[in-house]
């Protein structure tokens, strides 16, 4: 999982390998190299990489893959049309901020899940008023979550969400 350190410092590098141009690990670094002059054009430390785009014929070493395994570097491989051959990454999450978010809150604290099913439930009664064909189902519905949504009728414990309007309606 990605920390926001991570994402503040590291960055993502693209790198132009359509013109003899080579990558090779050297002492926990990654070198582009001129293949023609055999000349080192610059250095890329793992640590600071969070991304590598390679654009071009390239051939993949193992050292450069377990570098980019043991520093979580995402490694994609592109053709010359910027159309992806390869794709390698260690598994993160793409809401690492709200992760941190969650852990970080007491095990009873539910802000986050009360706002994320806000949310659903305002994205539900958006979607249905949008529907052209309403049925009497759906209008019911609609009536149920416009009154949820502005009543507040999300409730926090079992009981109560028992009791209300809400689960009345939905099955």
């Amino acid at each position: 999982m990605f920390t926001h350190k991570d994402i503040q410092y590291r960055s993502i590098f693209v790198v132009n390998c359509i013109k003899n141009r080579n990558l090779r690990v050297s002492s926990g670094e990654l070198l582009l190299e001129d293949s023609d002059e055999k000349k080192t054009l610059t250095k890329f430390p793992f640590q600071k990489i969070l991304a590598l785009f390679i654009i071009g014929p390239i051939s993949i070493t193992t050292p450069l893959i377990e570098k980019c395994k043991k520093f979580n570097v995402a490694l994609v491989v592109m053709k010359a049309n910027l159309r992806p051959v390869f794709f390698y990454s260690a598994t993160a999450e793409a809401n690492f901020l709200l992760r941190e978010k969650q852990y970080l809150l007491d095990k009873r604290e539910i802000s986050i899940a009360k706002f994320i099913v806000w949310n659903k439930v305002k994205n539900q009664l958006q979607v249905l008023q949008n529907m052209r064909k309403k049925n009497e189902v759906i209008l019911k519905a609609i009536k149920t979550l416009d009154q949820a949504t502005t009543e507040g009728v999300i409730h926090r414990n079992k009981a109560a969400r028992d009791k209300s309007k809400l689960s009345k309606h939905l099955i």
